[in-house]
């Protein structure tokens, strides 16, 4: 009898350990306004469908949040800065997810999608922004001069 109660507490024990430490691997995921609530994956980099260029990501959220304003951009490097090409918003509640799409005409350049997301629940207002992988594409047509060049 007295093996059994020994055995059971250490089973115990070892879920307890098992236990903390799925709790702080998900802790790592990012997220917003706390750990595990909300979270925003790009699909990828920007994706080329001649002649656009696509971006695409989702939103999740454990628990849905009051409010969720969500905009997903697709950028192009100019020198030492990133210009917004094209963006998309969305302002429905991730419960439990929503998916974006951004698209806009496809040039050759580096390119890159962004997130940036506000909202409010029980524990206040939140932000949150995010960028993925940047994308080298050279099978597009070659961006215009802009005027003045």
């Amino acid at each position: 009898m007295r093996h059994t109660r020994i055995s059971c507490a250490i089973t115990a024990v070892m879920i307890a350990a098992v236990t903390a430490v799925v709790t702080i691997g998900t802790g790592t995921a990012e997220a917003w306004p706390g750990i595990n609530y909300c979270t925003f994956d790009f699909t990828g980099t920007p994706t080329v469908v001649q002649p656009n260029i696509l971006g695409f990501g989702t939103a999740r959220c454990t628990k849905a949040p009051a409010t969720h304003f969500g905009t997903l951009t697709l950028e192009y490097e100019e020198g030492d800065h990133w210009v917004v090409a094209e963006f998309a918003n969305n302002a429905d509640i991730p419960a439990p997810q929503v998916d974006f799409r951004v698209s806009t005409h496809c040039y050759n350049g580096t390119w890159r999608m962004s997130f940036h997301v506000k909202g409010n629940d029980s524990s206040g207002d939140f932000g949150y922004d995010a960028h993925s992988e940047y994308r080298n594409v050279l099978t597009c047509e070659n961006r215009p001069p802009k005027e003045g060049d």
